[in-house]
């Protein structure tokens, strides 16, 4: 199927045209940097992907990123997505599989070490809802990106807690993300 997986969650899928791979994430947990702009907890936030093989689906996380967002309540203009993600951190719970996604047919995390989305523009579309439009680079390929995304705010124990979520569906060969037999 096209979808990415469960609300929130990084979609990574691989079938023969289709690998939903920057979903970008539930960046659950943020804490403030300043007045507007929010810095991604690693330890309680989640970048996750999903994705298809022979037929399966297959889940997966990565453990390294950075993520920056700025999301200024009452300014739109100035608000901005930007998230780093060092692609050799991925982990599907199967070192073969992991090591095979790494190759140079598929992400070829050696000489494209690097995933990275930034935002040009963040649009209010409903209630929470927003659309980030940006640039998504993958394998040095980049390509605009709308990204459907929620954003809310809690408060946790005195502080003010930023939560993001978003999915998107990509076409893998799109970023060069299948080469040779794939």
């Amino acid at each position: 199927g096209d979808e990415a997986g469960p609300p929130g969650r990084l979609g990574l899928r691989k079938s023969p045209s289709r690998i939903p791979f920057l979903a970008t994430r539930p960046m659950s947990m943020m804490k403030p940097m300043g007045e507007n702009m929010l810095r991604v907890e690693p330890a309680t936030s989640l970048l996750r992907f999903s994705f298809e093989q022979a037929g399966a689906t297959n889940t997966g996380r990565f453990g390294k990123y950075t993520a920056d967002v700025v999301f200024a309540a009452d300014n739109l203009a100035a608000r901005k997505i930007d998230v780093s993600i060092d692609v050799a951190s991925l982990d599907t719970g199967d070192k073969e599989r992991d090591d095979t996604l790494k190759t140079a047919d598929l992400f070829h995390v050696a000489k494209f070490p690097k995933a990275r989305f930034v935002s040009s523009k963040i649009t209010l579309v409903g209630a929470g809802r927003y659309e980030a439009q940006g640039k998504l680079t993958i394998r040095n390929v980049t390509k605009d990106l709308k990204l459907p995304i929620t954003f809310q705010t809690k408060d946790e124990r005195g502080k003010q807690v930023g939560f993001l979520t978003g999915r998107v569906t990509l076409k893998r060969l799109d970023y060069g993300v299948g080469q040779g037999e794939w």
